[in-house]
């Protein structure tokens, strides 16, 4: 399919994806009144978490504390790191 050599749009939000994260954006600023456009690159909708099962893991919060998943950022960060050849922590 051919690209557009040319686009003219005009936007309030333009959200750049479409994560969980970035279409919560979208929405609370639709909510709010706002023109929202979002584009994604990928043939599928929903960022990484179309590929996670739909699923958005937030470690450590007072919620999972509450409902018996006692954790803490320490272990959240043993636990990717694990899975990500064993990155090293950066300061910053």
């Amino acid at each position: 399919m051919p690209q557009p050599t040319e686009w003219d749009l005009e936007t309030d939000v333009l959200v750049a994806g479409s994560g969980a994260a970035a279409l919560t954006a979208g929405v609370v600023a639709a909510a709010d009144g706002a023109q929202v456009l979002v584009l994604e690159k990928s043939e599928l909708y929903g960022g990484t978490s179309a590929t996670s099962g739909g699923v958005i893991w937030i470690p450590a919060t007072s919620q999972a504390l509450a409902a018996g998943h006692a954790d803490s950022p320490e272990e959240a960060f043993q636990y990717i790191r694990r899975w990500s050849n064993g990155c090293r922590r950066t300061a910053g």
